[in-house]
């Protein structure tokens, strides 16, 4: 639930109550161990493609849309987590609810495993998430739609039930 722009009065799905409605928890680790807590960080990046007609350009653009600065702009609007700890200690950017305290998650993250599969399984949880929190579904009911698509994703041979 990092990205809380979604729920903002410009947000894809506006919701005025995400506030009052939503807190956060660290994830503990799995038996306890230290540091206690874990996380796991994706990513994105803004490349050039090899075919570009224009590759000089698009390094300028790059090179400008990657200083903290443009960061700190995208983030009030887009309101991801930013890579930039210059930006994590703006004011402004610690003033976005939950915001402070998502970015202190990432001081135990793990890089999120970079295989073909998993994009498809963290679109399922953020959805399943999102239907959970708008009343859409009940919790029990995700749990049984996670189980099935994560199935059909992955394979029933790379399941493990407990």
């Amino acid at each position: 639930m990092w990205q809380t722009g979604n729920w903002h009065e410009n947000g894809s799905a506006p919701w005025p109550e995400f506030e009052d409605k939503l807190g956060f928890a660290a994830m503990p680790t799995q038996d306890g161990n230290d540091p206690g807590t874990t996380s796991m960080s994706g990513g994105w990046a803004l490349s050039i493609p090899a075919k570009s007609d224009n590759k000089d350009l698009a390094w300028e653009f790059i090179k400008m849309a990657s200083t903290p600065e443009m960061n700190l702009e995208l983030q009030l609007n887009d309101r991801n987590i930013s890579p930039y700890k210059e930006v994590a200690e703006n004011p402004k950017y610690q003033e976005l609810p939950f915001f402070e305290e998502a970015t202190s998650f990432l001081e135990n993250t793990n890089f999120r495993p970079a295989v073909d599969k998993y994009p498809n399984v963290s679109t399922v949880i953020q959805s399943l998430v999102e239907q959970v929190v708008t009343d859409s579904i009940s919790p029990e009911e995700a749990a049984e739609q996670y189980k099935v698509q994560v199935t059909e994703i992955v394979g029933a041979d790379k399941i493990m039930e407990k």
